[in-house]
């Protein structure tokens, strides 16, 4: 059922911009799906309306998002406080539970305006400086530095993250990291480099995709010999 929701939440973009709507108001109604959003319904509601709403509408939606945010939560007296399960910690709490949805409802929000009007620093911002070290978060915010021009930043961040400094970075690749650290070395003009990491990639996972990358960028009849070194790593790994 939730594919046939997503579809109508896709149509809703075309639907909004033929219809014309006024942009603070269509804000204040994507403000309220995206607070009841409890299943998913309305992920990337504010991707597909992004045309519709505007710098005006896109600017309204954050303001309302940062009220949220900011708005006091009254937390209940410990006999009222409604029980939704237990966990190794202890009890789980429904005020609990709300509480971190509100937060991450705005955090997602935030980020989803930020990338519709072309914010990176404002992106950013809704991750804590320790969460960037974070793989997965590095490449993110990186892929958008990169986006916006600013390599040496990316580079910075990709270079912080918490396996880099682990020194577990020769297990399973992170691909979604080392992808972005190649296009990252390759706008540095680090070729060589970038060539190393795609390599790196195919022995520690036998990556085609990577593979294939890796060879593209070979001059002619260099690309014979990688092959065959390729396919030599192939038949000894224990892959």
């Amino acid at each position: 059922m939730i594919g046939i929701f997503h579809q109508a939440c896709g149509d809703i973009g075309d639907v909004a911009v033929t219809a014309k709507l006024d942009p603070a108001s269509l804000a204040d109604q994507a403000f309220q799906a995206l607070i009841a959003n409890h299943y998913g319904q309305y992920d990337k509601l504010i991707q597909v309306l992004a045309p519709a709403l505007g710098q005006t509408g896109l600017e309204h939606l954050k303001q309302r998002m940062i009220e949220l945010s900011n708005r006091l939560v009254k937390k209940p007296r410990e006999n009222d406080r409604a029980k939704t399960g237990w966990a190794s910690s202890g009890a789980i709490y429904a005020d609990e539970i709300a509480d971190r949805s509100r937060v991450s409802t705005v955090r997602l929000a935030l980020q989803e305006i930020a990338d519709a009007l072309g914010d990176v620093d404002a992106f950013i911002e809704q991750y804590e400086e320790a969460t960037r070290t974070m793989p997965r978060i590095a490449a993110e915010v990186a892929g958008r530095l990169l986006s916006a021009g600013r390599v040496e930043e990316a580079w910075q961040t990709i270079e912080a993250t918490e396996h880099r400094r682990s020194g577990s970075n020769r297990d399973w690749p992170d691909f979604g990291w080392q992808d972005v650290r190649i296009d990252v070395l390759e706008a540095l003009g680090r070729a060589v480099d970038a060539q190393a990491a795609r390599w790196d990639c195919f022995e520690r996972s036998l990556s085609a995709t990577h593979l294939r990358a890796y060879l593209k960028r070979l001059p002619d009849f260099d690309d014979v010999q990688a092959e065959k070194r390729a396919l030599d790593h192939v038949e000894s790994s224990r892959n």
